[in-house]
Order: structure tokens, then C-alpha cells, then sequence
């Protein structure tokens, strides 16, 4: 029982994530008031989608659902590129925002950083695992 309530906490962070991000993206003006403001809201863009891929990474991973690594990383960037397009399109839709490819292209990258950074710390700590013997 512990592991299935880990495996639902987990998807649970993952749900309540993808809806931080709806409700971000319902706000019609998300302007800081620091100069860098357009900077600070793609790099934003771009966190948000890493941890969105992480977090699903991560459930992934859990119970009946262990899966190939290789496998973890395709499915949670598609998941995480399909949340990003649906998010893009629902900012259509908000007073003030506006749907962009760009966003989608920089929440991309978010992603793909992310899970490259979860994929060199793995093979890093293999590395010093069999370093280490």
C-alpha cells in the first residue's frame, strides 16, 4: 500500500503542477517590474516545462510503471510538450496573452534540459560507482 499512495502522491504533484501552470497562464499580465522582464518570463517559461518534465519523470519511475530510462525521458517530454501546446492554446484564449511557438520552442528547451541534466547526474554517479571499486 505505501508504494501505490507514492506512486499517487507523485502523479498528484504532477496534476497539481500542470494546474499552477493553467492558472499562470490565465493570468492576463504577468509583467514584473524589472527591466530584464521579457528575459525573466522565458526563463520562467522555459523552468516551469523542466520541473513539469521532472516531476512526471519521476512518477514514472514508480511501481508497476518502472520503465527503461530511455523510455522515461521520450514519454515525459512528450507529455511535457503536449501540456506545453495545450497551455499555448489556452493563453489564446486570455485577455492580454497571446499564443506563440516561440514559447512552446523555449518551454522545449526547458524540457530538454531538464531531463539532460537528470541523464548526466545518472551517468555521473554510475561513473563514480564504478570508479570508486
Amino acid at each position: 500500500m505505501p508504494n501505490r499512495l507514492s506512486a499517487i502522491a507523485r502523479w498528484a504533484l504532477v496534476l497539481g503542477w500542470t494546474g499552477l501552470i493553467w492558472y499562470l497562464s490565465s493570468v492576463p499580465d504577468l509583467r514584473s517590474p524589472f527591466p530584464q522582464d521579457f528575459l525573466l518570463r522565458k526563463i520562467a517559461h522555459a523552468l516551469e516545462f523542466a520541473v513539469l518534465a521532472l516531476l512526471i519523470f519521476w512518477s514514472l519511475g514508480t511501481n508497476k510503471l518502472r520503465t527503461k530510462n530511455v523510455v522515461r525521458n521520450i514519454v515525459s517530454a512528450a507529455l511535457a510538450i503536449i501540456y506545453s501546446g495545450i497551455d499555448e492554446v489556452h493563453q489564446g484564449y486570455v485577455s492580454g496573452r497571446v499564443t506563440s511557438v516561440k514559447d512552446v520552442t523555449i518551454d522545449l528547451l526547458g524540457i530538454t534540459a531538464g531531463l539532460g541534466a537528470v541523464w548526466a547526474l545518472r551517468r555521473y554517479l554510475v561513473w563514480r560507482m564504478r570508479v570508486s571499486k
